[in-house]
Order: C-alpha cells, then structure tokens, then sequence
C-alpha cells in the first residue's frame, strides 16, 4: 500500500472476488477510509507528517485485514478494504469499528500529539450492487452519505441492485438527467455568529438519478466539467437558487452558488447572471457568486477583471476554499472580494491544533481590515462554533448548525416554521 492504487486496478482485483462470493453465497464487503484531515496537518504541520498520518492509516488498515482480505491506497487520503468469506453486513461494521480503534491511537511526534479524523462508507455484494465499479462506487457514495447524516460509518443506502456507474455511463446520463429534472438545488444553511440567526444559505446540487441512484458531487462535477456539462449545470444552478429564492418569506436572506472555474472564463457569465436576475426580478445583492481561490489563481488578472465585472451588478463575490489556493499577500489585498470563506480543513480542528487557530485568526483579522466578511465552514461541533466566534468570525456554516436540506424544509426554515437551528452560545470568558 505504499503506492496510490488506480481505481480500474480496485475493480480488476475486486471481480474474481465477487464471483468467488456469489458461488458460495456470501457477502463480500468493500470499506473505503478517509482521512478528513490529512490536507489541514500537512498545510499547518508539513509534508512530512501528513506523510506519517498515511502510514498510520495504512498500519490501521493492514491490521485489521484477515489473511485472505486484500486492501489498497486509492487516493491520497482514502484507503480501501476488500472482506470476503462475510455472513453479513454487520460483520463489515465491526470491522469498521475495529478499524476506528485502531485509529484513535494517536501519533506522538516527538511530543507533540498529531490526531487522525476519519470518515469510513461500506458497500457490501450482492445488496448494493454485482459489478466491481458500482461496488467500489457505491461504497464511496456512502462517505458522502455518511457526511450528510453526520456519521463517522455509514452503509450504503438506495443502491441499484446492479448496474455500472463507470463514468461513461454518468457522462452518458447528463441529457436524460436534465429532461427528468433529476438536480436538485439543496440548502444549507448560513448563520451569522454572533447571535446565530439565518442570513441564507448555500445552494449545492444533488443529483437522484433514475438509473444509478444518488450519485456524489464528488464524482459527477469533475466528470461534468470534462465533458462539457459543467456550464449548463451551473446556469441551471443559479436560475433554480433565484426562482426559488423568491418563494422564501424572508427578503434578507441571500443564497449563494458556486461557479466553476470554466465558468469563470466564459464571455458572457456577466451577461447570463445579468439576464438571470431580470428574470426572476431578484435583488442582485442577496446573490452571492462563490468561487474556489484556486480557480481565481489560474489566472489572477483575468479572473480578478471578471469577479469585478460581476460585483459591478450589485452581486456578491465569495472566495470559496480560502486558504488553499496560494495567493501570496500582493493578491490577497487586492482581491475583488466581499466575503472569503475559510477552507474546512483548517477549521475543523482549531479547537485540537494550535497551529490551525493561529491560521484562521490571521485570515480573520486581515479580512477585516481589508473589509471582507468572513464564513467558516465546516463546523460540527459546539466547541469548534465558540472558538470562531470568539475570534470574530462573521458567519458560520456546518452540520452542527444543518446539514443541507431539501428546498422545501429549508423555506419552513425561512418562514420561522421549523425549529431553531442552534441557540446562541454563552459568551466566552477568554
């Protein structure tokens, strides 16, 4: 497991295992494990000991495996584990949670204690699919499933009982999906810290399809952006977030939708949101265009002329992954920018990681002073909230708070008729 294992290698190993399975009647279960916080140690620690994160994670893995299961690397932060010979789907659990034991034995190096933050999906044969690729896609949808029901293991779940989900046949299904109405723009909600009352919310797309069932964003964006889908996805995106922003009983409360760095480059993305805005008669202010700080790095001049141009509708402009992207200071003061939004990897361990804290009050403090409001995300816990409301952070986004909804719950939302998200914290004495 010292080398990244290509995901066609994953199925070639995987399909005689799966015959082996089926001729015996048993179960045979893939887990795939990864590491939440690998990007965050290695910005604010080293290359070296995200390095030795992976080898822990690997020692992890290879002790739980029996003598005939197999496993591999599949990612730089994901490790997958092949059971076989299994009675059932609750075997694999136990191997899931076995395998998180292992796990929370924490690095010591030298004297300084380095935590590891997982997240496991399980798909198991023949429930969640007979083919190597819907097995193996299966279990990493469950990752995502897992991030949505806020669980540390998640089992699969609304899995075609067969099918391929290679990305042919994703890239294949883009036309159809679109006819079906299979996106679907889900919210989640925005909270300003300092009294923890909604001011909007995200617009992410999920997408159901008829075929294939729930398919990760993970998986379909990327695929989407190089097959050429990404732009009309986007589009649909912004025009579903204002038609339904207008239905919510509230006129404060903004939305805001990602755009792809193809997006970014296209000459008419000024026109389009223009034309957008005028047809849904919505304020220009409570839209708010997010954008990776990596998409704006590929080419700062030209992408800077263009956010201008956006912000010159009365739109917000958002800085989306803030931290990641390698924007020196010269770039950082000139930014085209209302909001910036710190990237999740260092938020989700300030209250563990000094190094993390000190990051996040750096960017807080010169966004300020730069007059951008700034959004962390990412935020599963009471603690991790207070931190970054003590440091002043504006506004705050995460599972603690909501994990994204449906647009029908989030209007409840809106209009005051579901419960209230989370109660403000008492204020800290520190």
């Amino acid at each position: 497991m010292n080398s990244i294992t290509h995901r066609d290698e994953v199925c070639i190993r995987l399909t005689p295992l799966l015959h082996v399975a089926a001729s015996e009647g048993r179960v045979l279960g893939v887990l795939v494990l990864r590491i939440e916080n690998l990007r965050t140690v290695r910005l604010s620690r080293g290359y070296a000991i995200g390095d030795a994160l992976i080898a822990h994670a690997r020692t992890a893995v290879a002790t739980v495996a029996r003598k005939h299961d197999w496993s591999a690397r599949i990612g730089d932060q994901e490790f997958v584990l092949v059971i076989a010979g299994l009675m059932n789907a609750a075997q694999m659990q136990l191997a899931a949670a076995k395998l998180l034991r292992t796990l929370t034995d924490s690095l010591e190096i030298e004297g300084d204690r380095i935590p590891l933050q997982a997240r496991i999906g399980i798909a198991c044969a023949p429930e969640h699919g007979l083919e190597s690729s819907t097995l193996l896609l299966a279990a990493e949808n469950a990752l995502l499933q897992g991030e949505q029901r806020n669980e540390q293991v998640a089992i699969f779940v609304n899995a075609p009982a067969t099918g391929d989900q290679s990305d042919w046949r994703i890239e294949e299904l883009f036309d159809s999906a679109f006819e079906r109405g299979e996106f679907e723009l889900w919210y989640q909600p925005k909270l300003r810290l300092a009294d923890r009352k909604l001011t909007g919310a995200e617009g992410l797309t999920r997408w159901k399809s008829s075929v294939l069932g729930l398919i990760s964003p993970g998986r379909f964006i990327p695929i989407a952006e190089r097959c050429g889908q990404i732009e009309r996805l986007t589009w649909s995106s912004i025009n579903t977030a204002l038609q339904q922003q207008q239905e919510w009983n509230d006129s404060t409360l903004s939305v805001a939708v990602n755009v792809s760095a193809v997006c970014l480059k296209g000459d008419d993305i000024v026109t389009r949101i223009r034309n957008a805005l005028g047809l849904w008669g919505a304020n220009p202010e409570k839209l708010t265009v997010e954008v990776t700080e990596s998409a704006v790095m590929q080419d700062p001049a030209a992408s800077f002329r263009m956010l201008q141009e956006i912000r010159s509708l009365g739109v917000r402009i958002s800085i989306d992954d803030f931290g990641t992207g390698q924007s020196s200071l010269s770039y950082f003061k000139s930014l085209p920018a209302d909001e910036l939004k710190i990237d999740r990897s260092f938020v989700m361990n300030i209250k563990d990681d000094p190094a993390d804290r000190h990051i996040v009050q750096t960017i807080i403090e010169l966004a300020h002073r730069l007059g951008h409001e700034v959004v962390a995300e990412g935020i599963e816990d009471a603690e991790t909230a207070q931190i970054l409301a003590d440091l002043h952070c504006d506004i705050a986004q995460g599972y603690y708070f909501a994990k994204p909804m449906p647009p029908a719950e989030f209007r409840q939302l809106a209009e005051g008729q579901a419960p209230r998200l989370q109660a403000p914290a008492a204020a800290s004495s520190g």
